[in-house]
């Protein structure tokens, strides 16, 4: 596979899409604000923008390493002159958003289901494990586990075929 194969462009492009989509949402809080738009609602949509982001940059780091990180909605001529960070840099930022993540959401919603701390928390573990940074995993992992929303399947081989479970 190439870059040019249409899946793996795809998937490069609809990550980048999310980002700028996540960052458009950061970038205007304060227009929520102005037009009354309630605090915990920013809070929550901030922590839902920074979750995305997170994942997001992760993920181009499992697949691609190195790739341009944009903290801020950049234009199309400045993603045309811009280098690409280092995965290390891109991992971080990633985790630094999944820690944002983590301070906006909440552990859950009542009916539908939404990013929560958890959420943030297992998949800056997942993103972690993926690409080897362990100890980060772990303490996300623990950090996970510890807020005691969490449980697993009393038995392994029935998960796959239950209606409902709190693995999930």
């Amino acid at each position: 596979m190439t870059s040019e194969d249409g899946t793996v462009a795809t998937r490069w492009q609809n990550f980048y899409k999310g980002i700028a989509r996540a960052l458009r949402i950061l970038n205007n809080m304060d227009n929520a604000r102005a037009m009354g738009v309630s605090e915990a609602s920013i809070t929550q949509y901030e922590g839902e923008a920074y979750f995305y982001i997170g994942y997001a940059y992760g993920m181009l780091a499992f697949h691609w390493g190195d790739a341009i990180l944009d903290k801020t909605g950049m234009t199309l001529d400045e993603a045309y002159t811009i280098s690409r960070s280092s995965k290390a840099d891109v991992l971080a930022y990633s985790y630094e958003c999944f820690d944002k993540a983590v301070e906006r959401l909440p552990t859950s919603y009542p009916g539908i289901q939404r990013a929560t701390k958890g959420a943030a928390l297992a998949f800056k573990a997942r993103i972690a494990l993926r690409n080897g940074d362990y100890e980060t995993a772990a303490t996300a992992a623990k950090a996970c586990m510890d807020l005691n929303v969490y449980k697993l399947h009393s038995n392994y081989r029935d998960l796959f075929t239950a209606s409902w479970s709190d693995e999930w």
